[in-house]
């Protein structure tokens, strides 16, 4: 394993890394266990209120933009890699289930759902930016079916990104594919075996990893991109997981980490 290698590895172990330096102070926002126990106190508040069949569509509206925002927050900032793919999971389930609830609950009040789901998350840890999202095909697999992005950049160095395929499923990944689409269907970049590093050495185990180094390509079509797509060959079927960007140009504004890594 080079030297490179390495580190991008080590980049992805920062998933489960705690907050390092501080950032400016309009965006200085960390993931507390406050936060852990308010989310599963509003979680509980928001389910007993679904489940309660008398409380119409604009009773609900109010505490679900809220409930929202709460999961939005969680994954934007909570580093657990574990617990982080899991609101991802949560947030992208209840979406569809209040879509479908018999009430016709406007989707304004649950819209942010879909950026819980989506969106990157970005904090630093020893001196090294990390911006990280998960693709996921359905709510139900998560756990054993997901693909993780990872741009980090060490101070005074290249970017470098990985991205990690897990299938657990029945662990075989071929023709690993991972395009970025912008508007109108036009492909920006697509990244295969042909272009990139791709580690099989846990094939076995069902976990496959691409690396760019530096990132430079990858970061410049990022900026530009509509949905992001991992697709392979598993045994049975061809597995496609996709994702929106959302709301990275407003990171890229405002998120310190974000400006280090596209060095804006």
């Amino acid at each position: 394993m080079t030297h490179k290698t390495i580190i991008i590895t080590l980049c992805a172990a920062l998933l489960v890394a705690g907050c390092g330096k501080k950032q400016p102070k309009n965006e200085e926002k960390e993931f507390t266990q406050e936060d852990i126990d308010s989310l599963m106190e509003e979680n509980e508040a928001v389910m007993t209120l679904l489940n309660d069949t008398t409380r119409t569509a604009a009773e609900l509206c109010e505490p679900l933009q809220h409930y929202s925002n709460s999961l939005c927050y969680a994954v934007a900032h909570d580093h657990v890699f574990l617990r982080n793919l899991g609101t991802r999971g949560y947030a992208r389930y209840l979406f569809f289930a209040l879509a479908k609830d018999p009430r016709e609950i406007p989707i304004k009040c649950y819209e942010k759902l879909i950026c819980a789901s989506d969106m990157f998350m970005c904090y630093n840890s020893d001196s090294v930016d990390v911006m990280t999202t998960t693709l996921f095909r359905a709510s139900w697999e998560i756990e054993n079916r997901f693909a993780t992005l990872v741009f980090c950049k060490e101070d005074g160095k290249d970017c470098m990104f990985v991205l990690t395929v897990v299938n657990y499923t029945d662990t075989l990944i071929r023709n690993l594919k991972l395009s970025f689409e912008g508007a109108d269907d036009e492909m920006l970049l697509e990244l295969t075996s042909s272009n990139a590093d791709v580690d099989y050495s846990r094939a076995e185990e069902g976990v496959v990893r691409m690396f760019v180094s530096p990132a430079d390509k990858v970061l410049s079509a990022l900026k530009k991109t509509k949905i992001i797509r991992v697709q392979y060959n598993a045994p049975q079927e061809h597995v496609i997981m996709e994702q929106g960007v959302l709301l990275l140009d407003y990171q890229r504004k405002f998120n310190s980490h974000v400006r280090n890594i596209f060095e804006e």
